[in-house]
């Protein structure tokens, strides 16, 4: 369940969570002080999935062009707004840099999107492990085939083609789910500024990404 959204006068995503019994699987994009209490206090297990913060920023960009009732941009006034936090959910760099300091806590799993796009099935095997929830034999094709990025974008389930706030035909929710795309969108100039600042921003950290997969050709 996605807690992030509430669409007309459905009832809230938060209050469905409330009558679903445990354990329950819940989504969000929420920032670490939007999340109730419980969360940290009970220990509840978190799956963390991080993804390069330039490609983020396209992504991101692409999404408010999709969708209707978000801000649009162009691209150059969306990366400012992404590199000072101002866009909606905040800073990812807050969010990252939180998430990666808790990444040895026996009920956090960090996940990287490259790692998924590299290796889906160690990913899932981790994840399974970290859920204690063991694939069945034989099971694991299937599960990376169903979790695959093209299997996914073909998923009416999952894909917000019937979204009503999506315009899916100019804009689709699931474009290209590559490592890379940045570069047909940052300058040399906005490069160079970007890496200056994550250098700032993520200084001391030793959180690093995988900015251009092998199979793109730059």
């Amino acid at each position: 369940m996605f807690l992030d959204h509430q669409i007309g006068n459905e009832i809230a995503p938060y209050i469905k969570a409330k009558t679903q019994p445990s354990p329950r699987l819940l989504k969000t994009h929420l920032q670490k002080h939007q999340l109730p209490p419980q969360i940290f206090a009970k220990k509840a297990k978190v799956i963390f999935v991080s993804r390069n913060p330039k490609d983020t920023a396209v992504s991101y960009f692409n999404f408010h062009l999709g969708v209707v009732d978000l801000p649009k941009y162009t691209w150059q006034d969306f990366l400012h707004s992404f590199c000072i936090g101002d866009v909606v959910y905040g800073s990812w760099f807050e969010m990252n840099t939180y998430w990666w300091s808790q990444r040895t806590q026996k009920n956090v799993l960090f996940v990287k999107y490259e790692e998924m796009h590299q290796d889906l099935s160690s990913v899932i095997l981790k994840v399974s492990k970290f859920l204690g929830w063991p694939v069945p034999d034989g099971k694991l094709a299937d599960i990376v085939l169903h979790c695959s990025f093209d299997s996914m974008k073909s998923n009416r389930k999952v894909n917000f083609s019937e979204h009503p706030l999506m315009n899916i035909e100019s804009y689709p929710f699931m474009r290209k789910g590559i490592v890379g795309d940045w570069i047909h969108y940052f300058t040399k100039t906005q490069t160079e500024k970007f890496d200056e600042l994550y250098e700032h921003k993520m200084q001391n950290t030793g959180l690093q990404f995988e900015y251009i997969s092998k199979t793109i050709c730059v």
